[in-house]
This record gives structure tokens, sequence and C-alpha cells, in this order.
């Protein structure tokens, strides 16, 4: 309650207990990946509350549990505790690997919805699940439908960026702060940033034929320039100043897409109030953020912000978004935008039955966040178009998609399957929110970078949503399913491989003789088919982990226990080393030392930099995984060549076989072609 009389603060107590439990949390677990775990209250409660829980409430959470089993997103529901004074509980139930934030949101939920008093929360974990419990005083003179309101609220918070710090108003819902967020988010990655003025300047330096290589360089130039202009911290900044007119995009928004309240009528009239309040501003910059968020209002053509159920916000996004944009050649068939309270992503695809990876990043700083954040968009539209083209052959289109989690985020598997459940929400239409919407559409998904385990999961869940074509859900799936699992098989490496062998043999060279440098390592699919099938000497490997690097060959035995184990490079017992090898540990926060004598203060910088370094070279060059556009027109001329202790400049490589989509530009690889590196690209 309040402090005193006059200091109308509220006080709030903490009292924090450690949970034991009579049975692990290994015993209860399913080998699906969470979806038939054991979840009878006796095995998966903690010691305490099972020793002093009413049976009332056993039961209540035990139902709560049942229900959160078969979903990703939260259960609520209200108990009575006496109607007469106002007197109510809000229990909500959700899975343990997600809600992130959401236990100190929901007092900034209860506080802005007037004429409740929130006093008392409580945070049970269970095996697998938490349940926060919420007492509440609703007081004379509060809203008639304000569970209702609160069950949206927690919707919206648990699925979306905003959870923990933002205060609500009358102007920033929950609704209007989920808005705000994805709002920006699509600013950031579909606002045309360049001007008019710049694109006639490439135009006119293009027919002077100043040469493709230099384009580029000019493209990269502005791109620069644009991230700074238009960082997200900027646009963020000229959304806040302006929370009245975001009210009222908001809104315009809700008229557009809202279930209940739909009216294009309303929505014209509110939107020619908007226009004329953007153009009152007096900040250029805040008139383009803002026109840009009406601009996302008219080209969304379906959300799930609706939903009562969601676990992760989905846009379906007009592919107009990218009319007349350089970056990107052809219009794609279809556009996602998927924010969840610890990730972004998206899903590209090029023809309405497709078929492509998902792949999952993982940012071990936040400056490793933000340069994959910049680019994410373009990489997935990269990967889809590439797919696209290598799938020429066969009856479905290309596609691709991301997802990017927050910096140094420990439960990655969490982001995919929230991902997931909000592609199936938009495969299968809610009845209550779009009555009318039946879709068509087929999305097929493919194992990438750190989701290939994840497969089968996604195949079973789909069939528990209801999915028509949950078996053809997802590729790369076990043989329970009837799948054929690819890094089992290992059907990536095997056809570059066979490039490799191919071009060895046309070179004259055998593979056992052979030198090798390989970026993506033994804990990747295909890094690690890459080392058991391989027989050449491999003299650097880079990994997520670190750097792995011995002149005269890495011992190969120890290289498949870590493949065979799927272990990262940072694993590999350093006394097989020869006293030239070394090892770099990206985790490594102290000064490590190279054989020579050479410091190495920030592994990190170390690690995403050593394709460039002296040392990185080698007979033959094969990208199992990296960044796309590791090797680009900025670094070409130091990544080509490199000089003995004599001084003599050669060729880094002799052969490169790209396993690992977009390693290299197209623009950087006719350098490497020119130079009479023979290269295939993936």
């Amino acid at each position: 309650n309040h402090v005193s009389d006059t200091v109308k603060t509220n006080l709030w107590f903490f009292t924090a207990e450690k949970a034991s439990f009579l049975v692990p949390r290994e015993a209860v677990k399913s080998k699906h990946e969470g979806i038939h775990d054991d979840t009878t209250m006796t095995r998966i409660a903690n010691d305490q509350f099972r020793d002093v829980a009413a049976e009332e409430t056993l039961e209540l959470y035990q139902d709560l549990i049942n229900q959160a089993s078969r979903k990703l997103s939260p259960v609520t529901t209200f108990v009575t505790e006496n109607e007469h004074v106002g007197s109510y509980r809000l229990v909500i139930c959700h899975r343990s690997d997600s809600g992130r934030g959401l236990f100190s949101g929901l007092s900034n939920l209860v506080k802005s919805t007037p004429s409740l008093l929130l006093t008392r929360k409580e945070f049970e974990p269970f095996h697998g699940f938490v349940v926060i419990s919420l007492s509440i005083t609703a007081e004379s003179g509060v809203s008639p439908n304000w569970q209702s309101q609160l069950e949206d609220g927690v919707s919206l918070l648990f699925s979306s960026f905003a959870s923990s710090s933002t205060t609500f108003s009358k102007n920033v819902t929950p609704f209007n702060s989920a808005y705000n967020t994805c709002a920006a988010i699509y600013v950031f990655y579909f606002h045309a940033h360049v001007s008019a003025e710049t694109l006639a300047d490439l135009d006119y330096l293009q027919n002077r034929l100043i040469g493709e290589s230099k384009i580029n360089k000019l493209h990269t130039m502005i791109r620069t320039q644009e991230l700074t202009t238009w960082s997200e911290s900027r646009i963020d900044g000229a959304i806040n100043n302006n929370i009245e007119i975001m009210h009222l995009l908001a809104q315009h928004f809700d008229y557009l897409q809202s279930p209940y309240q739909h009216s294009n009528q309303s929505a014209a009239a509110l939107e020619s109030d908007i226009h004329k309040l953007i153009h009152a501003l007096e900040d250029d910059f805040e008139q383009e953020v803002l026109s840009a968020c009406l601009r996302f209002n008219a080209l969304v053509k379906h959300t799930n912000m609706y939903r009562k159920s969601k676990s992760a916000l989905l846009f379906e996004i007009s592919t107009d978004c990218l009319k007349n944009n350089r970056r990107y050649p052809e219009q794609p068939y279809c556009i996602l935008m998927i924010i969840g309270s610890d990730f972004r992503g998206f899903h590209v695809r090029f023809s309405d039955i497709s078929r492509g990876g998902v792949r999952l990043i993982k940012s071990k700083s936040q400056v490793e966040w933000q340069r994959n954040a910049a680019e994410l968009f373009f990489e997935d539209y990269s990967l889809a178009w590439t797919q696209q083209r290598k799938n020429k052959d066969i009856p479905e289109g290309g596609s691709k998609g991301v997802i990017l989690t927050l910096a140094k985020s420990t439960d990655n598997t969490s982001a995919f399957k929230r991902y997931i459940d909000a592609i199936l929400d938009y495969l299968l239409p809610d009845p209550e929110t779009q009555p009318n919407r039946r879709s068509d559409d087929m999305v097929f998904i493919g194992p990438d970078e750190n989701t290939a385990d994840l497969m089968d999961w996604a195949c079973d869940f789909a069939c528990m949503r209801g999915l028509r074509t949950w078996k053809a859900f997802t590729t790369g799936k076990s043989a329970r399913l009837g799948g054929i699992p690819h890094d089992q098989f290992g059907m990536t490496t095997r056809g570059v491989h066979q490039y490799v062998l191919g071009s060895l043999a046309k070179m004259g060279l055998n593979e056992e003789d052979v030198t090798k440098c390989q970026t993506g390592g033994p804990d990747g699919d295909l890094g690690s088919n890459e080392i058991l099938i391989s027989k050449d000497k491999t003299i650097a490997i880079i990994d997520g982990s670190g750097v792995l690097y011995d002149p005269i060959g890495l011992n190969r035995s120890e290289l498949r226990r870590l493949a065979t184990a799927r272990l990262p490079v940072k694993h590999f017992t350093t006394k097989l080393l020869s006293p030239q090898g070394f090892l770099i540990n990206s985790d490594e926060k102290s000064v490590q030392m190279l054989p020579d004598g050479t410091e190495v203060e920030d592994s990190l910088k170390f690690r995403n930099n050593f394709h460039l370094h002296p040392l990185f070279t080698a007979d033959v060059f094969v990208p199992c995984g990296g960044r796309p556009a590791a090797v680009n027109m900025s670094n070409i001329n130091v990544f080509e060549r490199v000089k003995d202790p004599n001084g003599v400049a050669s060729n880094r490589f002799k052969l490169i076989v790209e396993g690992a989509n977009l390693f290299i530009t197209q623009d950087a690889r006719l350098v490497l072609e020119n130079n009479g590196v023979v290269l295939f690209k993936d």
C-alpha cells in the first residue's frame, strides 16, 4: 500500500526462496523437445509448493499446465476470491523457456488500468513451466470488460519486445507499445533511405561505365551512411518524441486490421488528420519516420496481433515495400516479419509453394548483434533468392527464414519454436478473429545453421496445431517421421565435397596431400560432415567458439571426435597441437598468446577477422559456415593474396568450394576468378 498518507508511493516487499525438486528435470522430459513431457503435478512441482498448496490450487495449476503443454503461448484464467470487495486473482501459466520480462511487465499493465490495485504477485516454478498469480482489487468505476483487457495485455506483453521497462498510459497501451516496436522495425528494414538524387548519381556513374566493382563499393558506402542516419536508436527516438501521433497511427492500424472495429472509412478520415500532423512537424527525420509508419499500416496484408493466443507477432507485408529498391532486383511472392520478446526474424518465399531452410543467428556481443541485425532482411532475401535459383529444376520455389536472437542469449531453441508457432498462426486462420480468411498458403521449411536438430519438433508441433500438411512441413527430419536427416547423411556436404574431389583431380592433386582451411566447425551440420568425409590436411578451422590452427595439420582423430560429438573447436585437446599450433577461444576475456609471441587482446575480433589473417592460407578453402559477405569488395584486396616470408605474393587459395551461402559476395568472386582462383559458388 502507500508508504504514508502524505507519500502516495507504493512500497513493495519481495521474498525469494530457491526451489528444490524431488524429481529431476530430465526424468520428466520426453524425447520430442517438450511436446510430450510428463506434466503430472506430483512430478513437476517444486517441493515447497507441493507441501503447502491447497487441493483446489493443485487442481487449478494442473489444469493450466495441461493446457500450456499443448501450446507455446500463455494460458490465463481469473479466480474470484471475494466478489463483494472486488478481490480476484489473475493466474497465468507459460513455458519456462519464454516470457522474458513478463513478471515485471505485469505490474505496469495492472497499474495502467484505471481502478485496479495490484496487491500481491507470486511466481511459482515447475519443471518446464511457470505459474504467475496476481492478486487484484477491482475498485468502483472499473471498466466492465477489464478482465478481457488484462488478458489481451498479457498476450501482447508475452509476444512482443515491450515487456519489462515500458510504462503504460492512455496513449501507450500494450497494443500501442507492441505496434510502436513493430512499426519501428519495419521502418529500419524497409523504408527507402536512399534519396532520388543519390540514385540519379549512381545511374550516371553506371552509364559512364566506371565498373561494377566501383558501383558496388559506392552502394556499400551509401549503406553504411544509411545505417548511421537511420539507426534503430534514432528511429525509436522519433517515435518516442511523437507518442500522441503514434497513438493515432496505432488506431489507424486498428481500423484497417481489427476484426472488431474494421472500418476503411474511419481509417481514411483518420489518415487525413495524421498527414496534417506529420507535415506540421519541424524535424524532417521525424516526418519521414512517421510517414513510413503510415505506409507500414497500408502494406500489412495480415497479422496475428488480434489472436487471443500467440507466442510471437507476425505480419505479412506486401512485397510492394521493395519496389524501386535497388538492393532487391526481384520482388518475392511473400514476406513475413516475425517479432518475439527476445528475437526478430523474417521468412521470404519466391513462389506460393516454396521450400528452404531456416537459420538461427547467434551473437556473442551487442556489437556483433547490431552487425547481424543491420543486414538481417537483406541476408534472408539473398538466401531465398539463391534458393529460388537452386530450385529451378524442381516444382517448389525457393524460400528462406532467418531468426536473430538477443545478444548472449543462452536459449535459442525457444526462439525457433515461437517463430514456427507464428508461421503456423499464418497458415491456420483463427475462426474467432479471422472468420472470413481462407489460407491456401503452403510453407515448407528445412534445416540450416543451428536448427538441424529441431526439424522433428517442428513437424510434431505442426501436427499438434492441426496443420493438414504437417508431414511435409519440414525436411531433414528423422526416419520416424518419414524424413531423411540431412546431417546424418551429409546430403549437402557430399555434394560440396564432390566438387572438391573433381577439381583436385582436374588439377592433378591428391586429396591426402593438399592443405585446407575451413569456416564452420565440428559442431555444425556442414562443418562436422566435411571433417568426417574428407582426407585432406586441415590446417585451420574457424567456428563460433574460436580459431583452431596448426600449420602441420590438425590431428584428424581429434577432429573426428569433435565432429562425431558435435562439439565446437574450443573443446579440441590442445596438447595434440604442434608447437606452431594454437587455439584462440572467443569466449576468453583475458589476453591470449600466439606461438610467435603476438598478443590477442580481443579474441572475438580475432575470430571474426582471421579469414583475412596471413596464416589463413592453403590449397583449398571450404566455407561451411560464417556470416554472409565476410569476403567483399572492401576487403578483397586483403583476402585474395598473401605474402610468403620472402615477401612474394601469391593467391591465398588455389580452389574455393562454397558450402555456406553468401560467404563471398559476387563481385569479390569475380576478382578471385580473374586472379586464377578456381571457385564454385553455393
